[in-house]
């Protein structure tokens, strides 16, 4: 999802603080990587969404927080036969909607 922001957008830290102090503490935020620049939102070891931020746009996608549990959750898919996959997709939807929601009454 992109949001084109009509006010200044904040560095990433900033965005971690604007996220934790005024969206939700039930979640985790973090930078995903150095070279990369993200913000990971973590609601479970299942369900986040990443969060970058390019010029006047803020860009929001839904994914699974770590490579360490895209692993586990590609592992368990097999076997699953891919019941985690619709199971968790509503879920990747809802939270990328929620903060796509905040962000838009936050920079629009």
């Amino acid at each position: 999802m992109r949001i084109a922001a009509s006010r200044k957008l904040p560095t990433y830290p900033q965005l971690i603080e604007v996220l934790r102090k005024e969206f939700s503490q039930e979640y985790n935020y973090y930078l995903t990587s150095l070279a990369k620049k993200e913000v990971m939102v973590r609601k479970s070891i299942f369900v986040g969404v990443q969060v970058s931020v390019y010029r006047n746009e803020i860009n929001i996608n839904a994914s699974i927080p770590s490579l360490a549990d895209s692993a586990l959750f590609l592992f368990i898919s097999i076997y699953l036969d891919a019941f985690l996959f619709f199971f968790y997709k509503g879920q990747w939807e809802k939270l990328e909607k929620e903060v796509a929601c905040f962000l838009q009454r936050k920079y629009t």
